[in-house]
């Protein structure tokens, strides 16, 4: 018999903020059939132990401990585990095996968030082959969003997913190298695509990143930008008159003018603006280049330890879902 609706309101206000699989699985089928759907829209696999129980559920078909696998829309995939700012490695590796053995059993998943591990987190493993994005489009079918934190490894199927995957509404990558053609292919054959992220991203110029936008004007409704050098001033130009209808924007605000800011004005939407600026240590002081923070995203590692060029950088959303603004303004 479902719990009444002020009883199971209070009792989801009570439990913390969690989409872990063991913590999911506590939710008996009476409390998640009363009015808790939202409890199954996410679903985090953080650890081997959590991948197997899952496996367990769903292969016996144990409705009473996971009764709506068609609630779940979102599925998040971790091989480190975000603790006070650090990344620790987790014992579970992300392969389209793992991915391909999960998602059938979720008929309405449409968005994918894999956090490959750091290389600070995964001294001692065996490099890990190409991730096959390009399987993708046709593992889930119903693909509107994707996110990778990918520690700059080899990501040579990211144009085949570009040109296949034609519903994706949401492009979210952080620590990727990535290459225009891709980011001109998305535009191109992604016609709903409206929330662009690409921080800490190698591989894409400034000028190109302009161009590619320039193709499908008034388009994006959100937009994150930290590459290899800050937008320069007639850059933000072009982007703010091809994208006029932009509601949260993120740059990096090192080279940022008084004509830049003018620009900005002109977005008639904008509700949200985001300003990185990295920490420059005294020339004579003998300081470690320390990790800048991005407004609202979280702790973001050194971009030295990423093997990547000496360049500012930023991130997506932080993995552990806390919500930090050291380092940097908000508007």
């Amino acid at each position: 018999m479902p719990l009444p609706a002020a009883a199971a309101e209070r009792i989801v206000n009570a439990l913390p903020c969690s989409s872990d699989v063991l913590s999911m699985m506590l939710v008996s089928k009476s409390f998640a059939a009363s009015t808790c759907i939202h409890l199954w829209k996410h679903l985090s696999i953080r650890d081997r132990k959590g991948l197997n129980a899952l496996s367990e559920c769903l292969k016996n078909n144990a409705i009473h401990t996971f009764p709506y696998p068609s609630y779940v829309k979102e599925l998040s995939v971790y091989e480190f585990r975000p603790v006070m700012g650090d990344c620790h490695p987790t014992d579970l590796e992300i392969s389209i095996k793992l991915i391909q053995s999960v998602v059938p059993c979720f008929a309405n998943l449409s968005s994918l968030h894999l956090f490959f591990g750091f290389p600070d987190a995964t001294i001692g493993r065996q490099p890990h082959p190409p991730f096959p994005y390009d399987v993708l489009p046709s593992c889930i079918p119903a693909l509107r969003s994707l996110q990778i934190w990918n520690s700059y490894r080899p990501s040579p199927h990211l144009e085949a997913f570009a040109a296949a995957c034609t519903q994706l509404v949401r492009f979210d990558v952080a620590f990727v190298h990535i290459d225009a053609c891709v980011l001109t292919l998305l535009m191109r054959t992604a016609p709903n695509l409206t929330h662009l992220h690409l921080n800490a991203v190698t591989g894409i110029s400034n000028v190109e990143l302009v161009a590619a936008l320039a193709q499908s004007p008034h388009r994006l409704a959100e937009l994150s930008y930290r590459g290899a050098q800050p937008l320069d001033t007639p850059q933000i130009h072009r982007i703010c008159s091809s994208q006029a209808m932009l509601r949260y924007l993120g740059i990096v605000g090192d080279a940022l003018t008084p004509a830049a800011l003018a620009a900005l004005a002109t977005l008639p939407r904008l509700a949200r603006l985001e300003l990185e600026w990295t920490p420059h240590a005294p020339a004579d002081a003998a300081v470690p280049v320390r990790a800048p923070r991005v407004a609202g995203r979280g702790h973001v590692p050194p971009h030295r330890e990423h093997g990547g060029p000496d360049a500012r950088c930023g991130a997506g959303c932080c993995p552990c879902g806390e919500r930090q603004n050291g380092g940097a303004g908000q508007l």
